[in-house]
This record gives structure tokens, C-alpha cells and sequence, in this order.
């Protein structure tokens, strides 16, 4: 309360307003859609905030990874927005947050907030569209590394630029990776059922990964075969440049980025190339 750390404590006062006596805990759930304070029964008050927070649908969908530079936690977040508005500092002050947090005993509580770093929406984010952003810690010191957690969180203020702030959603950060979804394909060509013969792969991970693909077979097209994270990556059987029968291939997704990640994951794809059938011919009176 004396010293907080970054700008989450500004949402509770924000919800809060002005007047009256105000003694701690000041508790807020969804970034000040609700708030307590005071001496409460815990386990109902708070666990009624918590629960109602919970069934409300979430109006955003945020992906976000973190690794230790030198003295620092950088966090790659990708943002989409599922609400029905449009979002950006100048007209709902939306902005993202990562909230890094260490598991320790400090006066009566088990966990310590050691950082809060954000960043506003400077662009518009309609419904349905998506922005990444990169978040880096101050230096920190005297902290036990692998006790450390963080979270990334999306809020901002429903009512225009006045009212509480509501949280979009919010994430727990996870060590850099690239992953295919789904890791396996099946494809089968030709066949009466164009789809058969290909697939669509998400590829996922930090935004700033830059990557490119390679196949292990001649007869397997990936489309595109290079670009930035997140991505949808089709997948084809070329079916005149496989021989008939079963095989299986390799697509191989290796990315990099300016800021040192280096990042690799595989698709396993089994294929079968039907045997091509003749048409049959027939006579008709003495006639091909």
C-alpha cells in the first residue's frame, strides 16, 4: 500500500470513487469490476468475488510467454479481442499487463508482487483482431528465480474513459515454445473428398518468432513456407509425386528471433496415394 509496484492499484481506487473510510485489505477482482475492503468474512466475501468472476465468459484470448534476459523477465503476450468493442487507450484506456509475482513468506502473506510492467493500446483493436506486445521487468534483485510466476492480463474501462476498469482476460506466462496443432496429419489422395488431401496447422508461439519450413518428401506442400507467429499453415498431399501406398514425412518449423530465441517443433504426417481407377467402358448397341 505504501509502495506499489506499477499501476494495478490505480483500478481499485477507480472503482472505489471517493467518500466515506477506506481500511485494508483493499481486494479487487476483474481489475476493479468488483471490489471489498476491510475486515470481512474471507472465505464468503472473497470467495463470492472469485466465483462470480469466473462464470463470466472471458472477451478476450491472450497467449503469453516468459524468459529471464540477464536481470530482467521479458513477456510476449498476443492479444485477440472477443468483446463486441473496439479497443485502445484514447477511447477505453485498454492496456496489457504482466504481473510478476515470487512464492515467499513477507509479513502475513505467502506470495510478493515484484513487478507490474504495462502497456497501453496505442493502435485500435476491433472485435476479433489481434496485437502483440513485449513487456520487460525492471532489473530484479535479491529474488529466488525459480520461485518466480507471471501473469499476463488485458483490461480497460467499459464505459468510455470514465467508470471501472474491467478485465478482458489474463494468462499465465509459460517458457518460450513453437507448437504445431495438431502435432499429427492424415492424408489421403486422390479421393472423391477434396479435404482428404489436406489440412490446416496452427502454428503457435512468441510473436516475435520468425520462421520457415522444410519437408522431409517432394510429394508434401506447406503453404506459406515462411512468416511470423501465430499462423495457419496448409498442408497438401501432392498426390502425382508420390508413388501409390503409404508413407509418412516430416515437416520441420525452425524460427528465431532479433532478441535471441531460438525455437524449433515438428509435424508428423502419414499419407496414402490411392491407386487411380479407369473408367469403365461399356457397349451399347455395338457402339463404344
Amino acid at each position: 500500500m505504501d509502495r506499489p509496484i506499477g499501476d494495478r492499484i490505480s483500478r481499485w481506487w477507480t472503482a472505489y470513487g471517493a467518500g466515506g473510510s477506506v481500511y485494508l485489505p483493499l481486494v479487487m477482482v476483474g481489475s476493479g469490476k468488483e471490489i471489498s475492503s476491510g475486515s470481512v468474512n474471507y472465505g464468503t466475501v472473497y470467495g463470492a468475488l472469485v466465483d462470480q468472476e469466473l462464470a463470466r465468459p472471458p472477451a478476450a484470448e491472450i497467449a503469453a510467454f516468459v524468459q529471464r534476459v540477464g536481470d530482467t523477465l521479458r513477456v510476449w503476450a498476443t492479444l485477440t479481442n472477443h468483446s463486441t468493442m473496439t479497443l485502445s487507450a484514447a477511447a477505453n484506456q485498454a492496456s496489457v499487463h504482466a504481473l510478476v509475482w515470487e512464492d515467499k513468506k513477507v509479513g502475513t502473506t505467502g506470495r510478493i508482487v515484484r513487478a507490474a510492467p504495462s502497456l497501453a493500446l496505442a493502435s485500435a483493436l476491433a472485435p476479433g483482431g489481434t496485437a502483440s506486445f513485449t513487456l520487460t521487468t525492471p532489473a530484479l534483485t535479491g529474488v529466488d528465480w525459480s520461485r518466480l510466476h507471471t501473469l499476463a492480463a488485458a483490461d480497460y474501462r467499459p464505459q468510455g474513459r470514465i467508470g471501472a476498469y474491467d478485465m478482458l482476460q489474463a494468462a499465465i506466462a509459460v517458457p518460450p515454445v513453437m507448437d504445431a496443432q495438431p502435432s499429427s496429419l492424415s492424408l489421403r489422395a486422390p479421393s472423391s473428398d477434396p479435404a482428404a488431401g489436406r489440412a490446416t496447422v496452427r502454428l503457435c508461439g512468441p510473436h516475435v518468432i520468425r520462421w520457415q519450413a522444410t519437408t522431409t518428401n517432394a510429394w508434401l506442400d506447406v503453404t506459406p513456407e515462411a512468416g511470423a507467429l501465430p499462423a495457419d499453415v496448409t498442408v497438401t498431399l501432392l498426390p502425382e509425386l508420390m508413388p501409390t501406398g503409404s508413407d509418412t514425412a516430416t515437416v520441420v518449423f525452425t524460427g528465431s528471433s532479433d532478441d535471441g530465441l531460438s525455437l524449433s517443433c515438428q509435424l508428423d504426417v502419414a499419407a496414402e496415394r490411392l491407386a487411380s481407377r479407369r473408367p469403365l467402358r461399356v457397349r451399347l448397341h455395338g457402339r463404344p
